[in-house]
């Protein structure tokens, strides 16, 4: 492999430079882009650094904003590469990647995150350098506009792709449009459409899928990818480490071929934190629903014998063998004795389930009175469901979905994952009820009728531990239609 040599931009090389980047565009539509800047300065009140990813979309974007208007970008990394990975050579013995070092940022008056600029620093930055001689970000984005690279292409598409990408894409387009980002999440993600064209992805959504977990350096790790040119916290290097992921993830037969494009179609225009992984449900088929019914003293059914019961509801659409997942996840499932043949030969049509489920009382033609639903952790679980009582793809935006939750599942429901928190415990189901003194009474984890039961349980556990009475009902309330991850509870 010919040695990788990053192009160092700054404003006396930069017309030359894009002028390269255009003779390159046909032959290379990939590209891969990271930034670095200086840093967050501004956090969501009340909201502690480990819970932003809770946010919603329209709430991670206010901060994102906040934060891309009052600073000034760093450096953009560029890497350009085939449907094969190789790099643009120029006909010489090397391969080249961008880094473009901007002049905008003032590193002794400008607004910053110390630690960011310190980790900079270290890692090599030069920002005496870039104020001296650095970009001026008005000339890139006119050179950006012309180079082939944004909306005026007549190249063909280029496929975008980063890491983590919010940030980058804010950046990019407070650059190409001269003004600070427009006040909401939609009219930013057309902007991003505008000047980035219809493919765009970021692998930070994509790698869950795939059983990889973390930040760049970690997936890259799990891949056994070694950085081939430059250090973590360079864009140059850090655009380049992810497209080796991307190209990573192809060869592993993740996405392969033409499969490569028709999976990561659902993965199209959606940025880490600014979209809702609702798509992963539109993509993915339900495997179980497990159901526990309990009155209000945690007694269960018995209809008249001496065991008690709960409900195990198995689907037949998910094809173990052709349909889209998670690898690691099937393995697991499969160790926890999921039975994939069987479900796929006599499992339940979800759309008799769809029927049945409405008619049958505990939906919202119930003439029982209202049904309290309880989930831990339990986006996923009512996205499938209101997925196949709807029979079509979830909506576009989360208030269309909760309308959905409050209309199928009535006007009580609550995930214990937002309300463990509040008394001290943390982690998963297991690790819950592990805390709470609490054992698994039928089944194994991952199967969705035990994982119910187990759920009643810290319920009970709770109410018997923390909550009497009224004073129960009065708390809950506080966390009524609250799904962990859709909304805050501060």
């Amino acid at each position: 492999m010919a040695p990788i040599i990053v192009r160092l931009v700054y404003e006396t090389n930069l017309a030359s430079e894009f002028h390269l980047i255009q003779q390159c565009l046909p032959r290379f539509p990939f590209a891969s882009m990271d930034t670095e800047f200086p840093g967050t300065v501004y956090q969501p009140a009340g909201v502690p650094t480990h819970f932003l990813s809770t946010l919603s979309p329209s709430a991670f974007y206010a901060v994102m904003k906040q934060n891309v208007d009052a600073m000034n970008l760093i450096q953009i990394g560029l890497t350009l590469s085939d449907a094969d990975g190789n790099l643009p050579t120029f006909g010489t013995g090397f391969q080249y990647i961008w880094e473009f070092n901007f002049r905008d940022f003032d590193c002794e008056n400008d607004l910053q995150n110390p630690e960011s600029i310190s980790l900079l620093k270290r890692q090599g930055i030069d920002f005496f350098k870039n104020k001296q001689i650095g970009i001026d970000s008005r000339r890139f984005a006119f050179m950006f506009r012309v180079s082939g690279l944004g909306l005026s292409s007549y190249h063909g598409h280029i496929m975008w792709t980063t890491f983590h990408g919010p940030y980058d894409f804010g950046y990019l387009i407070k650059i190409l449009t001269g003004r600070n980002l427009p006040d909401n999440v939609n009219e930013f993600m057309m902007l991003v459409r505008v000047f980035f064209g219809p493919m765009v992805y970021d692998l930070k959504n994509m790698v869950r899928f795939f059983g990889l977990h973390g930040g760049l350096e970690r997936v890259a790790k799990s891949l056994n990818l070694d950085r081939l040119v430059g250090k973590s916290h360079r864009a140059g290097s850090d655009s380049l480490l992810t497209m080796q992921v991307l190209l990573a993830l192809r060869k592993k037969n993740c996405l392969e071929g033409n499969k490569m494009m028709g999976d990561m179609e659902k993965f199209n225009h959606k940025l880490y934190g600014l979209t809702h992984g609702f798509k992963n449900v539109d993509a993915l088929k339900l495997i179980q629903i497990g159901l526990t019914l309990s009155d209000a003293h945690g007694n269960l059914p018995t209809f008249g014998t001496e065991f008690q019961y709960i409900w195990e509801f198995n689907f037949r659409e998910f094809d173990c063998d052709i349909d889209l997942q998670n690898p690691e996840s099937i393995s697991l499932l499969k160790s926890q004795g999921i039975d994939f043949l069987k479900n796929k030969h006599i499992g339940i049509d979800s759309r008799h389930f769809a029927f049945m489920f409405r008619v049958s009382g505990l939906g919202p033609s119930s003439h029982y009175g209202r049904v309290m639903w309880v989930t831990f952790h339990g986006t996923y679980d009512f996205g499938y469901l209101i997925k196949i009582l709807t029979g079509r793809e979830l909506p576009n935006n989360l208030y269309e979905f909760r309308m959905l939750v409050r209309f199928f599942f009535g006007p009580m429901v609550y995930d214990l994952k937002n309300m463990v928190r509040f008394f001290g415990l943390h982690g998963g189901l297991e690790r819950v009820a592990k805390s709470l003194n609490l054992e698994r009474v039928a089944g194994k984890s991952h199967q969705a009728g035990s994982d119910s039961l187990l759920t009643m349980q810290v319920f009970w556990a709770l109410r018997k531990g923390c909550w009497n009475g009224k004073m129960m009902m009065c708390a809950m309330e506080k966390f009524n239609q609250k799904l962990y991850g859709l909304t805050t509870c501060y």
